[in-house]
């Protein structure tokens, strides 16, 4: 099972599309689910974006089977939320979600600069707890 598109393998990798897409092909039907997390916006000195939020916007996508996509609102340094999932007996071969309608909210009153996040995304074979 692997995701393409949202590949993060080390601090500065970059994507510019606007896809989540996992190929299942293990033939298990255990299903999978994909986590997101946002860390925390910083300039590289002491300042800070204290309130920033990710919110994704998952829009369904193209489905060999039933998978879900969820939209959710990711806090900077916050917990992870569940992005894109399968049930049990779903999900097997590839699926994709849009997350084009994707939109960040930024403090109103913070220091200029140049500001940099993580992004995680994690999958996990089998459905959501």
């Amino acid at each position: 099972m692997k995701t393409t598109g949202y590949q993060n393998t080390d601090a500065t990798d970059t994507y510019n599309g606007s896809n989540l897409s996992v190929d299942d092909d293990t033939g298990t039907g255990n299903g999978w689910h994909v986590t997101a997390q946002l860390g925390d916006f910083s300039d590289g000195a002491s300042h800070s974006l204290a309130g920033a939020a990710l919110n994704v916007n998952s829009a369904s996508g193209s489905y060999s089977a039933t998978p879900t996509a969820t939209s959710v609102i990711l806090t900077a340094g916050g917990d992870t939320a569940t992005v894109f999932s399968a049930a049990k007996g779903e999900g097997m071969g590839n699926a994709t979600t849009d997350l084009s309608g994707t939109t960040l909210d930024l403090p109103t009153a913070t220091y200029a600069g140049d500001y940099t996040a993580p992004l995680t995304y994690t999958l996990t074979s089998g459905p959501t707890a």
